[in-house]
């Protein structure tokens, strides 16, 4: 399942559908759920009953050779883990990153801030995962 709330790329969340995709049944709505908890990361907010932790020297492998990847935030509560990247473009171009570069298996939703990314500039990438018991 693949999800675009509007075409204006900030506004994008991709959210990702699978076996184990039910909602939360304490969540008034899954989508609702998703989008709060990626408005609250955006906003440097922790929802209750969430745990932040701070990441120091967070570097995570690309999927796509043209960026860097670095954790600053990870936000973990019952059952999803938001975390918050730096999204760094290291060419001499633009580059124009898109949420489906960085899926993998269990990423409920993914939410890149700016999608164009000049040479040198940084812009912020947050990724909710399923929490596995």
């Amino acid at each position: 399942m693949l999800l675009v709330a509007t075409p204006v790329p900030a506004e994008t969340v991709v959210i990702r559908a699978g076996a184990k995709a039910a909602p939360d049944l304490d969540a008034p709505d899954y989508i609702q759920q998703i989008k709060y908890l990626i408005r609250s990361a955006a906003t440097g907010a922790t929802p209750p009953g969430y745990d932040v932790s701070i990441i120091q020297d967070g570097k995570e492998a690309c999927p796509v050779k043209e960026c860097s990847l670095t954790v600053v935030r990870r936000l973990t509560g019952r059952n999803f883990m938001v975390t918050e990247y730096l999204l760094i473009n290291p060419t001499k171009e633009s580059r124009t990153y898109y949420e489906d570069l960085f899926s993998r298996p269990g990423v409920r939703a993914i939410a890149i801030e700016q999608h164009e990314v000049k040479p040198g500039g940084i812009t912020r990438l947050f990724r909710i995962d399923e929490v596995t018991p």
